[in-house]
């Protein structure tokens, strides 16, 4: 396991940052609050690599100076907007110090993402004060209004169990086998051949949709290049059988099916998210056990931050069986409080954890899902998501052990083969050296 820490630098231009009302959150009270922890889905992003239809006439690099999978300037001005709306609803929470001490902040080594809690982290602390002022001679515009933070990250990524859900897993791989020959998913299958479009669209990408992922490839691409008003020849022609909005409707049901489906299997919610439902878990319980236990060594944070994707902000809501089955929006942020009760006398009535989503982020206050669960009963519905040993959960030992005893077996055999080799040049220098001699 590699941690690596980030201090990152953001220069805001007034330009990009106009004036927009943050929402009031009236009934939102956070008198009683003790922890915050946000999981939230990094801002707007360029397409990914390999997302492009085959034909794709945008997929050179040239159309996308930022970078393939890049943050975009719209993305990191709702990332900045999140910051701010935050600094407003728990101000009175965080306080006036603007100590970047009290923030822990965890992301996907995707660059995105990193960049993306960077924006957020700017919004929330929009000015440095007291020690956390660095300006020095000269008074700097920068120092007074920006503060570096510390980000924590994860390599290799697909080594990351927190915040990235790919690590190998051949017991995950089986059980997406058995969605992807679930009864819900061929009908999608068989709903989209059945309809016309869909052999346009097999001519026009020169491939056949095989998969939910791929479908929802295709989706996420052609509605990020019409965003950015590229689009393809074939749909400018007054021949065109179908418009661009005919396309994303149809491939739309893809990107849906794949947030519905794809993590429709415990095991799979268990490997992907129960290291990161465990992590919230331990936070909370750190906040309590400082509460209770003034000898505690770990001091909690005020705020967690861990900036992800969209594959760990769904999954994370149907493991808690809050999703709505809606494709999430970019800067989608689950908030998790956790609350004391003041009147309580016993620690088992005393705290309890109120969830909301923030999806509409740019133009709504977070919706609230479940508010006032005790947190002990949070927790022991939660436990049976924990593993210890992800390798053991997968069966990698157990698939791979046969194959790790030929790897031994091989190593060995080869060893010996080797210093028999080795045995027999020496001899043979020996003599050679020996019979040099006598002649």
């Amino acid at each position: 396991m590699i941690v690596m820490t980030t201090i990152a630098t953001i220069v805001l231009t007034a330009g990009l940052l106009q004036a927009q009302t943050v929402p009031d959150w009236i009934d939102h009270n956070i008198e009683t609050l003790r922890l915050v922890q946000i999981v939230h889905r990094h801002g707007e992003r360029t397409a990914l690599k390999d997302s492009f239809p085959t034909t794709d006439p945008f997929r050179d690099s040239k159309y996308w100076p930022e970078g393939y999978g890049a943050l975009t300037n719209a993305g990191k001005y709702r990332m900045y907007k999140i910051g701010e709306y935050l600094r407003q609803w728990y101000d009175l929470y965080l306080g006036d110090d603007y100590s970047p001490r009290e923030v822990y902040a965890r992301s996907s080594i995707e660059h995105r993402c990193i960049e993306s809690v960077q924006c957020l982290l700017a919004g929330l602390y929009p000015e440095t004060r007291g020690i956390w002022n660095w300006a020095q001679t000269g008074n700097p515009v920068l120092a007074k209004m920006w503060l570096p933070f510390p980000i924590e990250t994860f390599m290799p990524k697909d080594d990351d169990t927190l915040l990235v859900p790919h690590k190998k897993c051949p017991k995950a791989t089986k059980e997406h086998q058995i969605i992807s020959d679930s009864e819900d998913v061929m009908k999608i299958f068989t709903d989209y051949n059945s309809n016309t479009i869909s052999q346009y669209l097999k001519i026009l990408f020169n491939e056949s949709i095989t998969s939910l992922y791929r479908g929802q490839q295709f989706y996420d691409t052609l509605n990020i290049e019409w965003e950015r008003d590229r689009i393809w020849p074939n749909f400018t022609t007054t021949d065109a059988p179908y418009n661009q909005t005919q396309v994303l409707d149809v491939l739309r049901v893809f990107s849906v099916g794949s947030y519905v489906y794809d993590w429709n299997r415990e095991f799979i919610l268990r490997i992907r998210i129960g290291n990161l439902i465990q992590t919230l878990i331990n936070n909370m319980k750190l906040v309590i056990d400082s509460k209770h236990n003034e000898s505690s060594v770990k001091k909690p944070f005020k705020l967690y931050v861990y900036s992800t994707h969209d594959t760990i902000v769904v999954p994370l809501l149907q493991l808690l069986n809050l999703y709505n089955n809606m494709i999430p929006a970019y800067g989608a942020s689950i908030i998790f409080e956790l609350h004391e009760r003041p009147n309580s006398a016993q620690v088992a009535d005393k705290y309890f954890v109120d969830i909301y989503y923030f999806n509409d982020t740019l133009n709504r206050i977070p919706y609230k899902l479940n508010l006032g669960k005790p947190f002990e009963t949070f927790e022991s519905q939660n436990t049976k998501w924990f593993y210890e040993d992800f390798n053991k959960l997968c069966g990698i030992d157990d698939d791979n052990s046969e194959a790790n005893k030929n790897v031994v077996l091989g190593q060995m055999l080869f060893m010996v083969v080797g210093i028999a080799i080795g045995v027999a040049l020496l001899g043979i220098n020996i003599l050679v050296i020996r019979f040099m001699r006598s002649h």
